[in-house]
């Protein structure tokens, strides 16, 4: 697990760190997905940013998590990680990222309204919208902020947040059997 403080819920860069969990995360062709994944390293990966779960208000977490194969170190899965963030950052700023962005757009337009396809799911939604920023309406103003996040916007993010940022890594090892 690694994890980087990211502002609250309600703060302006939120729809761009949205954007970058969704972009490092959803969908097999994902960074994240691919490397780690299909590269052999782990058996699943993602990131998320924890505001969009309502466990915590402000100040939250952006976290990548995966859970390694047995023969891999979180060493080397932090160097995998570091470089691929880098390789994204780059992505971005060279105006290379366009199709992951609208498909990252897209996974995430259908995630929530897969979420609120049920009474309960629209219920549990527009609750902890209300509970975290007061609007129960918001996860729609946020969608359509997200929508027009920019490929400067995610890079922004991802530098000030995640590449330029202290940051906890957690580690957990098997230990011997008792």
């Amino acid at each position: 697990l690694i994890a980087w403080r990211s502002p609250g819920l309600l703060h302006t860069d939120a729809p761009a760190l949205g954007m970058l969990s969704a972009v490092l995360s959803l969908g097999q062709s994902a960074p994240l997905h691919s490397k780690l994944v299909l590269g052999g390293l782990a058996t699943s990966t993602g990131a998320l940013v924890m505001e969009q779960d309502f466990t915590l208000r402000s100040p939250g977490l952006f976290m990548v998590e995966s859970a390694l194969q047995a023969d891999v170190t979180a060493e080397q899965a932090l160097a995998m990680v570091d470089a691929l963030l880098n390789d994204q950052l780059e992505e971005l700023r060279g105006g290379r990222a366009a199709e992951a962005l609208e498909r990252a757009r897209n996974l995430t337009q259908v995630g929530f309204y897969n979420g609120v396809r049920s009474n309960m799911g629209l219920a549990r939604q527009l609750a902890s919208y209300i509970t975290a920023t007061g609007d129960p309406l918001y996860g729609q103003h946020l969608l359509e902020r997200m929508r027009t996040v920019t490929e400067e916007e995610v890079g922004g993010v991802l530098e000030r947040y995640l590449l330029t940022a202290p940051r906890l890594v957690v580690a957990q090892r098997p230990g011997a059997a008792e």
